[in-house]
């Protein structure tokens, strides 16, 4: 029993209080219980959090190294990258970072089968 419970065991009661008091101090046992698994929950989710918010930022450093280390010229309307004989969609890379390699349709168009852009060669 609790404390309260103990304290008064001498002092003549009712035993509808005293029930009552045993039913309460139970409550309490339960909503302390509930409590503490609630604030374990917390902080699982401030841990999870703040290790989404590294990955969001890591993720940024990631893209934003990307796009500024990146040396390209323009060659037949699309991006020629130092160091790749491939040509790219300039949309697609200036849009999300993304090296998307266009194909040849004729002789003076290329095609880009993400963004759909016909791009002149000319």
């Amino acid at each position: 029993m609790g404390i309260i419970t103990d304290i008064l065991k001498d002092i003549p009661l009712s035993a509808v209080l005293r029930e009552r008091l045993i039913d309460q101090e139970k409550t309490m046992a339960t909503l302390e219980a509930e409590n503490l698994a609630l604030k374990n929950e917390n902080s699982d989710l401030k841990a999870l959090v703040e290790n989404l918010r590294q990955e969001i930022q890591q993720t940024k450093d990631i893209q934003k190294d990307k796009s500024h280390n990146t040396s390209f010229k323009m060659q037949l309307g699309c991006l020629l990258f130092a160091g790749d004989k491939r040509l790219y969609c300039p949309s697609c890379f200036h849009k999300g970072g993304n090296k998307i390699e266009t194909s040849r349709v004729d002789h003076h168009n290329r095609y880009c089968a993400v963004c759909k852009t016909k791009i002149p060669s000319g």
